[in-house]
């Protein structure tokens, strides 16, 4: 783990500003000359900021476009709900 990875994940005050920062994330993605990558697996979070979502599910891609697309893509409901490939009993 790097330096700055440990006082932010010991910090409940770095989870308290999580607002703070997806707002600021909002505000980048007003100016259209730059890309944001953002890594995130809150489905809601990704539903706001997003114009276009890529699942990967154990390193393969599964589902690219848009969110509303992606979020009602069978593949990806099974794989955040935890079922992806197990078959049913």
């Amino acid at each position: 783990m790097c330096q700055v990875e440990r006082p932010l994940k010991r910090s409940p005050r770095f989870f308290q500003n999580a607002p703070v920062v997806l707002d600021l994330i909002a505000q980048l993605k007003q100016d259209t000359s730059k890309i944001i990558l953002l890594v995130e697996h809150k489905m809601d979070v990704v539903r706001s900021l997003a114009d276009r979502i890529i699942v990967l599910h154990n390193g393969k891609l599964v589902a690219d476009g848009k969110p509303a697309e992606v979020i009602a893509s069978p593949v990806v409901q099974e794989a955040y709900l935890g079922s992806f490939g197990e078959k049913a009993a």
